[in-house]
């Protein structure tokens, strides 16, 4: 019904298309660039570790795909406030799950590594160590990127992004591989992720600017060390089989963070908590009616 001008819509669609490709292309081109340089054992072990990184980031970037539409709608009405505070709220999200996450698969990749992919994937913990990284800055260019960039109608400059990592790893997998293999590839990666994430920072720095106080990395970075602390002693304990070692350290480790992100009153988890109560309540409510 109506009329429609399509013709403004494939400019747009064109960068996505291109910034999608190019992101496809350099995130396989490690594996690819391996299978070239080195044997087929070392995609195996890059393969292992990308895999787990794969699941761990999925963690990290769910709440984007929930804020985008919110982000745009934000961005058409013009309403600035509600834009920066959805922003920073997503910008946090990211820090708060993806620093003790990675924290956490630092220390423990030689048991998770062995636990998911068995004895003989020994090679991989490195590799698995270093690419575990890369979810900090991926968790921010999902927010800077995706919902702040693609929002605004500024995709060009996530475009322009994305190229200089695929660039940027293109020439340190020349580099590395041949000497230190799916470790190699996997420190390429890291590099590039945070160069995407240094070009979308200069993109949307106006922006940043405004929000910065509200930015609590520090305090997520806090309660990730004194979690590894309560971790690092779990370590240490003779518990035999692997998965008593991973269950135990996760809930200690965990349990400190949540205790830290209470006591310095993080907004997030007391509106979870907030949340949970509610239900609860309103459960009791009808089950006495």
């Amino acid at each position: 019904v109506g009329r429609y001008d399509f013709r403004r819509h494939i400019k747009p669609i064109l960068i996505l298309f291109a910034q999608s490709l190019a992101a496809s292309i350099y995130t396989n081109l490690d594996t690819v660039m391996l299978g070239f340089m080195k044997t087929d054992a070392d995609v195996g072990y890059y393969n292992a570790a990308v895999k787990i990184k794969g699941i761990l980031l999925s963690l990290v970037t769910s709440l984007g795909t929930v804020l985008l539409p919110r982000m745009s709608f934000y961005a058409k009405q013009n309403r600035l406030d509600d834009f920066k505070r959805t922003m920073l709220k997503a910008l946090n999200f990211s820090c708060m799950m993806a620093v003790p996450l990675v924290t956490y698969f630092v220390m423990f990749a030689g048991q998770v590594i062995r636990l998911l992919a068995g004895v003989g994937y020994e090679p991989a913990i490195a590799a698995m160590q270093i690419i575990t990284v890369a979810i900090i800055p991926c968790g921010l260019t999902a927010v800077l990127g995706i919902q702040v960039l693609t929002a605004l109608e500024r995709e060009k400059y996530v475009l322009t992004s994305v190229m200089c990592g695929a660039v940027i790893d293109l020439l340190l997998n020349l580099v590395l591989i041949p000497q230190y293999g799916a470790a190699g590839a996997a420190l390429a990666t890291v590099v590039a992720e945070f160069l995407v994430l240094a070009v979308q920072t200069v993109h949307t720095k106006s922006l940043l600017r405004e929000i910065w106080r509200g930015f609590r990395l520090p305090v997520y970075g806090l309660a990730s060390a004194a979690s590894a602390a309560g971790a690092f002693w779990v370590k240490k304990l003779q518990l035999g089989h692997i998965l008593p070692v991973l269950l135990v350290s996760a809930v200690v480790f965990f349990g400190i963070y949540g205790l830290v992100l209470l006591v310095t009153r993080e907004s997030m988890v007391l509106d979870a908590l907030a949340g949970i109560k509610a239900r609860v309540w309103k459960r009791r409510v009808r089950e006495d009616d």
